[in-house]
């Protein structure tokens, strides 16, 4: 019998894995507001670029149309990223709690960085599917200090899931 997850508990236990990352402990914030969009957690990380991590949960299953409503903030965030200084970087991460069509998993490697990106910012779009206990986030090959943190961050994620099975 498998345990169904909660939204919540998964955010909790994703915080302590930030903070043992080495994410900015001051830097995470519960409940913020961007650009006229709730997120459910915010984080950030110094590296040789800025992370942000803009988390937001979604209780109903993601199909096509409700896919559709993210990329829509996926777009927001990619723009504000490459507004920022050279080389910010932004990760827009959906917690789905009912889960994922099969058809939009393969869409998710779409919303990813290529190298002219990392120069002038971007986004990157991660997608969890607690009902799966699966990550969905491609990472770049290049340049190294950006697949590390993305890795990195997609390695935070499945730890998470691991520790609540």
């Amino acid at each position: 019998m498998v345990i169904k997850l909660s939204a919540n508990e998964f955010l909790e236990n994703f915080v302590q894995e930030l903070v043992k990352n080495k994410w900015d402990a001051e830097e995470i914030k519960c409940n913020i507001n961007v650009e006229g969009t709730k997120f459910d957690l915010f984080a950030a990380k110094k590296s040789v670029q800025y992370w942000r991590a803009y988390v937001m949960t979604s209780p109903q299953f993601i199909d096509e149309p409700t896919f559709q409503e993210y990329i829509k903030i996926y777009d927001v965030l990619r723009d504000k990223a490459q507004s920022w200084a050279m080389g910010d970087v932004s990760i827009l991460c959906i917690v789905a709690e009912s889960g994922v069509s099969p058809d939009i998993t393969p869409k998710v490697g779409d919303y990813s960085l290529g190298f002219f990106q990392m120069k002038s910012g971007g986004c990157m779009l991660c997608i969890v599917d607690l009902a799966k206990r699966a990550t969905y986030m491609r990472t770049p090959g290049l340049p190294l200090p950006v697949r590390r943190i993305s890795r990195g961050f997609v390695d935070i994620v499945k730890h998470t899931l691991a520790k609540l099975k």
